[in-house]
């Protein structure tokens, strides 16, 4: 049987074909949607968003200013449809004017932007719970840093192309620059429309800037590779009890559960009617994120994937777990998370190993 089919909630396929939505349909909400998961970006990696919209010296506008784990500035621009030459002018452009930041306007960026999200955040806060949270500090909250980090010290420039393809000579240009030590990376994306009125899909792919191994892969990370990430002896002793608790919930559920690395985060999958595994925990070194959304679209019973969701974290008041700044349609699906460090493992570990152990056991008795 050959061909597209989702899923019902009864456990049939339906076949379908999903459409790729027209370039006027991509553009903002795929930003929308980059904000909730920039770890799109950087091969896993997260990335702090500080500016949307953001207006240059020169009277252009940034979609998307961020800084990365190490301090570093990205520049994003997002293009529906195929990228026009003019995108890598653009890109040099956000690169200079970027560059020449300091660390006060960097500031005054942030603080504007982080004013809308100050109710849906809790790290923005500022030590008051009035004010908006200095930009160094938010930093350190975000990624959970302990070190004071010199912010703004690189740039890191990225070209976003949605929906088709980043064209040969666009590619060319910016792999020569690369060559010559700028630091310009194209995506593409797809944006597809699913068999329901407000379901999307997204397929992605870097064609401009991965960092090759020697055989060309990146390989992904190990028990141990992963482990290294961890530079708090603290937090490590927490994520190894927290490995080592979900591989007996794997051992016990031989078949349904399965854990796998990436190349920045451990995954949990679980496996459902004979789907591919569906992702429902991540642990990356920053954060711990989970996801009811795969469960919800793979037909798992309602009761089932709102029982995983409310043994981590309850909606409507979801500290310690944190909301995405920017919710769309069935926000309660949404990926929550909570930041990693050792007191926080230590005080939510067994709630999360339980709430994964509880989630198996209902889908074992449904298979």
């Amino acid at each position: 049987m050959m061909g597209t089919y989702r899923i019902g909630a009864d456990g049939r396929l339906t076949e379908y074909q999903p459409q790729v939505l027209s370039d006027e349909h991509c553009e903002e909400e795929f930003k929308d949607w980059l904000e909730q998961n920039p770890q799109m970006l950087i091969d896993d990696e997260d990335v702090l968003w500080i500016g949307r919209e953001v207006t240059t010296e020169l009277g252009k506008s940034v979609d998307l200013l961020g800084l990365d784990k190490r301090g570093q500035i990205l520049a994003v621009e997002v293009k529906a449809g195929t990228s026009p030459r003019t995108v890598i002018a653009q890109a040099l452009e956000y690169g200079v004017w970027a560059d020449g930041l300091d660390h006060e306007e960097l500031s005054r960026i942030a603080e504007a932007y982080w004013a809308r999200s100050k109710e849906e955040a809790e790290w923005i806060r500022g030590d008051d719970d009035e004010g908006i949270c200095e930009l160094a500090e938010g930093f350190k909250r975000y990624f959970a840093k302990e070190e004071d980090i010199t912010i703004g010290r690189a740039t890191v420039v990225y070209v976003v192309v949605v929906a088709q393809k980043v064209s040969e000579d666009v590619q060319a240009v910016a792999e020569w620059l690369r060559k010559h030590d700028i630091d310009i990376r194209c995506l593409e994306f797809t944006y597809y429309e699913g068999a329901e009125a407000d379901e999307r899909l997204i397929t992605t792919q870097l064609v401009v800037g991965r960092v090759p191994t020697r055989d060309g892969r990146r390989p992904k990370l190990t028990r141990e590779t992963f482990l290294d990430l961890f530079d708090d002896p603290e937090a490590r002793e927490q994520v190894e009890e927290l490995y080592d608790e979900l591989k007996n919930v794997q051992q016990q559920y031989l078949g349904l559960c399965e854990i796998s690395f990436g190349k920045a985060s451990l995954m949990f999958r679980v496996r459902f009617r004979g789907q591919k595994p569906a992702n429902v925990l991540y642990v990356s070194k920053y954060r711990v994120s989970a996801t009811p959304w795969y469960l919800r679209e793979g037909g798992v019973a309602e009761e089932v994937w709102q029982g995983y969701r409310d043994d981590l974290y309850t909606y409507q008041s979801p500290a310690p777990w944190q909301q995405p700044r920017a919710t769309r349609e069935h926000p309660e699906t949404y990926m929550h998370y909570l930041l990693l460090t050792a007191d926080t493992l230590s005080e939510y570990k067994e709630k999360i190993v339980n709430a994964v152990r509880t989630l198996a056991e209902e889908l074992s008795t449904e298979r």
